[in-house]
């Protein structure tokens, strides 16, 4: 009672600010205000989840001593009764403790009929796309959080691995690719598709989140030398796919704010297609820097804190793999670094100006 009466004294506040009635949704914003007040810390998370992972664990070890698993329908049925479970406690609870009962759940299921399918000696590739089904409609049934979150990383993983076999790696590119543009395209339109509809506004936020780090992850094996030729045109096709959003991207940025003039925005663009035509042979970079361009722009903090470390490991792993001379590689990386920053201060110089005009 006495956080209702707190927070209705702090909507008349709001409301002697306005000269017109502002209209509150009272129950939706106390609803809200419960929940922030029941919210736990990161270290009580962190144990909750832990706590969770080794209870599960230790059930399911429980299980393989009495010799439960007989045989891989034992797998797959209690697989999905994990799930289901998973599924019930996720629709169900609201506490971080069940949050945690739920993902093991969830994560114990998929392995337990992973398991199953591997005892059936079901084809790798099939086993894949069951899999991969599985967890676009877990994403479907539940609205969690972390059902969500970890529903979409199981289903971008069985999504490579089901074009993916020990010689054929170069579809890993064209994957990679793929993943790029569909982290753009989420974080591009955000408003979009939030109001796109009510399921999707939930599931929102954990499918942006899985999909912008699986990308940064998977630029990795495509960035490293030793991976494959360096010289591949596949590479090569990759980085100009990612260059190109970046200018795509920026030009937009440029037009929205109506910065400058063509002439100015065309010249930022040639400057930073020069710094980036330099890395063609490296995806990674151009790939990192699209995500933190676009998480810079949206306001999302964790996305930008993750493409600037992942746009930093791969520029420092760059100019490490390079066939260069110790000397010629810091004269290089000093060079590019007073480019950075001279375009830097030239763009905030430029914004300033226009800020005061």
């Amino acid at each position: 009672m006495q956080n209702k009466d707190l927070l209705q004294d702090k909507l008349d506040y709001f409301q002697s600010l306005q000269a017109k009635e502002i209209i509150f949704n009272s129950e939706h914003l106390a609803q809200a205000y419960e929940d922030q007040r029941h919210d736990q810390s990161l270290a009580i998370k962190i144990f909750s989840v832990l706590g969770a992972v080794f209870a599960c664990g230790t059930f399911t070890a429980f299980l393989f001593m009495i010799n439960f698993f007989q045989t891989a329908f034992g797998f797959i049925g209690t697989g999905i009764v994990f799930l289901i479970s998973a599924f019930v406690i996720d629709k169900v609870g609201k506490r971080i403790f069940l949050d945690s009962i739920s993902l093991c759940l969830f994560l114990l299921g998929i392995g337990l009929v992973a398991f199953g399918f591997d005892r059936l000696d079901i084809h790798a590739t099939l086993a894949a796309f069951s899999l991969f089904l599985i967890s676009l409609g877990s994403m479907v049934i539940s609205r969690g959080y972390i059902i969500n979150f970890s529903a979409t990383l199981l289903a971008i993983w069985f999504g490579f691995a089901l074009f993916m076999d020990g010689e054929d790696q170069e579809w890993f590119y064209v994957l990679t690719g793929i993943l790029g543009l569909l982290a753009t395209y989420f974080l591009w339109n955000e408003s979009k598709l939030i109001s796109f509809s009510k399921g999707m506004a939930h599931r929102y936020l954990p499918i942006r989140t899985a999909v912008t780090l699986a990308f940064l992850v998977a630029l990795y094996p495509v960035s490293r030398f030793t991976s494959l030729d360096y010289t591949s045109a596949y590479r090569i096709i990759l980085s100009l796919v990612f260059i190109g959003l970046i200018l795509y991207i920026l030009s937009e940025i440029f037009r929205r704010m109506g910065y400058g003039s063509k002439k100015q925005r065309l010249g930022i663009l040639l400057v930073l297609l020069f710094c980036l035509a330099s890395t063609v042979i490296f995806p990674g970079i151009s790939g990192a820097l699209l995500i933190s361009l676009i998480c810079f722009h949206i306001h999302y903090k964790t996305g930008f804190v993750a493409g600037m470390i992942a746009f930093l490991y791969y520029l420092g792993q760059y100019y490490y793999d390079l066939e260069f001379t110790l000397l010629f590689k810091s004269l290089l990386m000093m060079g590019s670094g007073i480019l950075f920053l001279a375009l830097f201060f030239i763009t905030r110089k430029k914004l300033e100006n226009h800020e005061k005009l």
